[in-house]
């Protein structure tokens, strides 16, 4: 009966895919934008897509800004039982997202020229991205907004709800670039107008399918304002620093190759762009997915929860990338007459592919440093692997002279390994006692060290249910706790096992972990399942809690959440 990864493996598949398609839909919009645009008017106007992706990028950048920071303090609220505070939280940052939005509408549209002039370089493109951005800027509002119910949908545990969200984008843009470009040819503005109106549809569902089913949240206008909204905005500024520099990445690349490799290279990089776009569903997706469980097992200091997930991210994204790389490659000449290109693609797709398993590694790293408190080292693996690294090898390509698209695997590489070397260096500084951070993760293990936890896995068994309990009574008594409680908190322990069981929907059982610090034992259970609470008022003439009751009279304190869809209990003992 030792700690295995079929609990987190069950949890973190579970969320994978509907979290990979909610990315999926909001990228795939410039690649649907682009695909049209190339087979109806031609590889140029397919390239002002690319050319304006900054812009969209700006909105992405602010979009999670308010998104992901309101988001991550609502599962915060959540976790400390308090649904009025995480329902105002969303409040605030769907506040800050309109006013935002308002603005970006009225900048975007009255100066779009002038914005296209510099995105274009008043270039033989500027017409064309004037056109575009201008009904992309129309759309600020939802393409901002849709971080919410994505973001907020899956803190509900709402699968289906975020897979038709991505259904609805991704249908709704196809049928609307057909009829602006095809039925009302409108050229790159019905490109973006069909983006603008897609994530319109798409946010409307979601919104409503967050407010109408009873749940944490409901929305309240007398809510909205932007109290709290410094700390809102720091709290999402890790994700928003990325797309940011995403921006400019894109605004300097876009720069160096149209000035010096032409109009054709600017298609073949447009294309490049939109594949590297759709691969973010896995190189963004896999560490989205396990952000959230990575923050839960953090804040209880459960670094042997956060190891097996890193590892499984990184198993799981190889096998993604694999397959996908495979399918980009043999289908690179259908990609070719698909954007009408007259260059062969095969090598630069090749080059993009192998540039894929690094990225992932670095995404891992990025957002496990975010998360873990070491926001300035995510903030220089983003810096690295999305701006610096990208536009220093591909300008080192241009002037030697070599084949532009090795930037691609040669950024991303170099960045493993500074990475490699800064982790080390960090660990190698940290104090060398029993609070040592550990290599690449920099984990402080001191409990593990100090052989005060006890991590494992219990699968929903009478046996091994009575197995887990006799377990945490030998945890207690080697760490010299009362007697007297030793006995009585297994008996109690494995009854409250008992019941959780009744509760489980499928097959994960339980993890388990006991832990001493500070003269208090702590006892910590989850299990999948629906919102349930052993302790409530409601069960307190029930018969069959009667573990539970001895467990409130034994503990100091007890805590209940829900979040992600899993049921988590501590219970809190003085030794």
């Amino acid at each position: 009966m030792e700690r295995n990864n079929n609990f987190l493996r069950k949890q973190y598949m579970r969320f994978l895919f509907p979290v990979m398609l909610s990315i999926m839909g909001g990228t795939i919009n410039t690649l649907i934008d682009s695909a049209f645009l190339s087979v109806r008017l031609g590889a140029d106007a397919m390239a002002s897509v690319n050319l304006a992706m900054p812009a969209y990028l700006v909105l992405c950048t602010l979009g999670s800004l308010f998104g992901s920071g309101s988001s991550i303090l609502a599962s915060r609220a959540l976790g400390r039982e308090n649904a009025l505070e995480a329902n105002d939280n969303l409040h605030k940052g769907l506040f800050g997202c309109i006013v935002t939005g308002a603005f970006l509408t009225l900048l975007g549209m009255t100066c779009s020229q002038g914005i296209a002039g510099v995105l274009a370089q008043n270039g033989e493109f500027t017409s064309n991205v004037q056109a575009y951005i201008f009904w992309l800027f129309a759309g600020s509002i939802p393409s901002m907004a849709i971080y919410f119910p994505v973001y907020f949908l899956q803190l509900e545990a709402r699968i289906k709800e975020t897979n038709v969200m991505t259904a609805v984008t991704l249908i709704s843009n196809l049928v609307l670039d057909y009829l602006f470009l095809y039925t009302i040819p409108m050229g790159p503005a019905g490109a973006a107008l069909a983006t603008s109106l897609s994530m319109l549809l798409a946010c409307s569902y979601g919104f409503t399918m967050l407010f109408i089913r009873k749940g944490n949240f409901d929305f309240d206008p007398k809510k909205l304002n932007l109290k709290g909204s410094l700390l809102l905005i720091r709290t999402g500024s890790p994700m928003a620093v990325g797309n940011l520099v995403d921006a400019v990445r894109m605004f300097a690349l876009n720069s160096l190759i149209l000035k010096y490799l032409g109009g054709s290279s600017v298609a073949v990089w447009t294309v490049l762009n939109a594949v590297s776009e759709l691969s973010m569903m896995i190189t963004s997706g896999v560490p989205q997915t396990a952000a959230m469980m990575t923050g839960l097992y953090y804040s209880a200091k459960e670094n042997g929860s956060i190891r097996i997930l890193t590892k499984l991210q990184v198993q799981v994204g190889s096998v993604l990338l694999l397959a996908f790389s495979a399918v980009v490659l043999v289908l690179n000449y259908p990609i070719k007459l698909l954007y009408s290109l007259e260059d062969n693609v095969a090598l630069p797709l090749f080059f993009l592919c192998v540039s894929l398993f690094p990225d992932l590694i670095n995404s891992i790293l990025a957002r496990h440093f975010s998360i873990t408190e070491h926001i300035r080292l995510s903030h220089v693996i983003t810096f690295l692997r999305r701006l610096f690294c990208p536009v220093y090898f591909c300008a080192s390509m241009i002037f030697s002279g070599g084949d532009v698209w090795l930037f691609l695997p040669l950024g991303n590489f170099f960045a493993v390994v500074v990475i490699w070397l800064v982790t080390g260096y960090i660990s190698g500084k940290s104090p060398d006692d029993s609070h040592k951070l550990s290599r690449y993760l920099l984990l402080d293990d001191y409990l593990e060290k100090e052989h005060k936890i006890l991590d494992f896995s219990v699968k929903a068994d009478d046996q091994e249910i009575c197995e887990a309990a006799e377990r945490i009574r030998e945890f207690c008594e080697i760490n010299d706790a009362n007697v007297k409680l030793t006995v009585r908190l297994g008996m109690a322990i494995e009854e409250l096992l008992v019941i959780l069981k009744g509760r489980i929907k499928d097959e994960s059982g339980f993890d388990l972990r006991a832990f001493m610090s500070d003269n208090v034992i702590g006892v910590r259970i989850r299990s999948t399942g629906d919102d349930f609470n052993p302790f409530s008022p409601e069960y307190e003439d029930d018969e069959d809690m009667m573990g539970v009751k001895m467990i409130e009279k034994l503990a100091v304190d007890v805590t209940q959440s829900h979040a992600l869809g899993m049921n988590t209990i501590h219970i809190f003992f003085e030794s």
